[in-house]
């Protein structure tokens, strides 16, 4: 390969991972602004709800579902404005999103294999759905022309429509094999498992360029129906592992920096130590350790969470069981969601309390003295840990 040749490929490597950062970042603020916003507004209905509001008054709940309904044309804007798309294309993959949440699509059904009845609120789905509509957009309306007010909607749709035949299904199945084996292994070794699924959604938290409230909410909310205790113990571990990461780094964070950079690290994200963590890779060491130990440790505390398995078979059982209900496992203590989410969907109940301080102080307690063992080891520095207003 010639010179010229090794700086075609190296140029078109940068611009496929360009485009996937760009993408995948965006796919993280359209499930904020939506599904995510719509889960802390339910709870916060129910929290009222709780506290002496008739339920036939809570709108918060009615808003919640609307929210939730809107994660695919959230993450179609998101993504059409991450790639700097304007007038009719970035309207377009809007509807492609919206389409992809709304229509089901089901090879063991009858007829048409859709279920108009039914949505598909997999933000997987709806990032695959967007990217195929984008690309079949930009590949027939590469120049601007007298017909495109009445072509690209035309193309968009049907493009949409394509998509979700194409990738709906199979992305279904997957997540309910990855349900499937996390089942399995749940099954046969607990703690181990949940060992892992924290570390799993701890790291996929922290990555700027991936949602874990995403894949939380692809993987648990198809697994929950065919196992469901197997999904809760592993929502769980997921909720442990990932607020281990926010609050584990918003310990780390506070030799060096100000209160309001901890309070944005601790309640917003950890992803903002992710430069920092390119930097010097020995900074997420504790966090991650972390990660790690708590979910088995929290397994046996709470004695295999019957509490929260029994909650929600009578969510379930009641038909009240949504797609809000499964976003909380990959938040950890962003917005505080998988907090008041863990109390407010039990009631308040006296293990769900618990449950919540230890996600809280365990992990600072063990980062706090992983932490002080690594700075005494010069295996880092606090200042490696200094967040500049850049980020």
């Amino acid at each position: 390969m010639t010179t010229s040749e090794k700086n075609i490929s190296n140029d078109k490597l940068k611009r496929v991972k360009d485009f996937l950062y760009t993408t995948l970042n965006s796919m993280t603020f359209g499930i904020f602004g939506t599904i995510v916003v719509g889960a802390i507004i339910g709870t916060l209905g129910t929290i009222l709800v709780l506290i002496g509001l008739p339920s036939e008054y809570n709108v918060f709940a009615r808003v919640s579902g609307i929210l939730t309904a809107l994660t695919g044309a959230g993450i179609g804007l998101s993504i059409a404005l991450g790639l700097k798309l304007s007038g009719l294309k970035l309207v377009m993959l809007t509807v492609a999103g919206g389409i992809a949440t709304m229509l089901k699509i089901d090879f063991s059904l009858p007829g048409f294999y859709g279920d108009m009845n039914l949505s598909s609120p997999n933000p997987i789905t709806a990032y695959f759905v967007v990217i195929i509509t984008y690309f079949i957009i930009e590949s027939i309306f590469k120049k601007k022309t007298n017909y495109d007010l009445f072509f690209i909607p035309i193309v968009g749709v049907l493009g949409a429509v394509l998509a979700s035949y194409i990738v709906s299904w199979p992305i279904d199945r997957l997540m309910f094999l990855i349900g499937q084996m996390i089942s399995f292994f749940i099954d046969i070794e607990p703690f181990t498992t949940s060992a892992f699924i924290g570390l799993i959604f701890g790291i996929l938290l922290t990555l700027p360029f991936i949602s874990s409230a995403g894949v939380a909410v692809a993987v648990f909310s198809v697994s929950y129906p065919l196992y469901p205790t197997q999904t809760v113990i592993a929502m769980a571990a997921a909720v442990v592992g990932c607020s281990a990461q926010m609050i584990g780094f918003a310990v780390q964070s506070a030799r060096k920096n100000n209160a309001g950079t901890i309070f944005s690290i601790a309640l917003a994200s950890s992803m903002f130590q992710f430069k920092n963590i390119m930097k010097k890779p020995l900074v997420w060491v504790p966090t991650l350790i972390t990660s790690l130990l708590l979910p088995p440790i929290t397994y046996l505390i709470f004695g295999g969470y019957d509490w929260l398995i029994q909650t929600f078979a009578e969510l379930s059982a009641n038909g009240e069981l949504a797609s809000g209900h499964f976003v909380w496992p990959g938040m950890g203590s962003s917005g505080l969601v998988g907090q008041l989410q863990t109390l407010a969907i039990s009631g308040f109940n006296v293990q769900s309390v618990l449950f919540v301080l230890v996600q809280v102080s365990f992990p600072a307690g063990l980062v706090f003295a992983l932490d002080s063992l690594f700075l005494k080891l010069n295996l880092y520095k606090a200042e490696d840990l200094v967040l500049d207003a850049t980020l």
